[in-house]
This record gives structure tokens, C-alpha cells and sequence, in this order.
């Protein structure tokens, strides 16, 4: 199930949050998150909260290699993008899409 591959920063919670950045890591499909991306996270919505916008940060945690081969990380940025619309209730205005190195190419 994709809530599984989906965590979010510390103090932010994800049903209140009415605009929503889906962010895919980097890392070649082999290496985890990098701590430093949820503390830029959490920095960048309370920017964004203190500056009058509704935002939350959704991060997908896809499946590392050589556990997972891609095309499999695709598949699991398509369900994190079916979860927030579907599952989250977000319209498409308002999901903002973004990763870093094999990230971006996720989607």
C-alpha cells in the first residue's frame, strides 16, 4: 500500500494541509533519504505557513535497489500521485511536484 512508502516531516500534518509538494528523492534508486531533505522540508513549510500558505510536504520512500529495479520506483510515484489525489482529496492545483537527481526522473 503507498500510505506505507509516504512519510512527511516532522510537525506537519498532512490532512490539514491544503496545497501539497510531492517530493522523490534522489540517490540513484539506492540510497535512502538523506535526513537533511526532511529538515529543509519542514523549514521550507514553516516558511510557507508563517507566510499566509497552506502547505504540507509528502515524501515518498520508494523501494531501494537492488530490492526493487525500476521501473518499479515509477510505479510507486504514480501511487503516491493517485494517494494525494485520491485518498488525500487534492486537486490537481494544488500538488506541486518535485525530487532531485533520479527523483526528478521518477516523474
Amino acid at each position: 500500500m503507498v500510505s506505507r512508502s509516504v512519510t512527511s516531516p516532522p510537525k506537519v500534518r498532512i490532512a490539514n494541509n491544503k496545497n501539497l509538494a510531492d517530493n522523490i528523492q534522489g540517490g540513484g534508486y539506492t540510497v535512502a533519504t538523506d535526513p537533511a531533505h526532511l529538515t529543509f522540508a519542514s523549514v521550507l513549510v514553516e516558511n510557507a505557513n508563517a507566510a499566509g500558505k497552506d502547505l504540507g510536504v509528502l515524501f515518498l520512500a520508494y523501494t531501494l535497489a537492488p530490492h526493487a529495479c525500476y521501473p518499479r520506483q515509477l510505479q510507486q510515484g504514480v501511487e503516491m500521485l493517485r494517494y494525494t489525489l485520491d485518498e488525500l482529496d487534492r486537486s490537481p492545483t494544488n500538488i506541486m511536484i518535485g525530487g532531485d537527481s533520479a527523483g526528478k526522473c521518477v516523474l
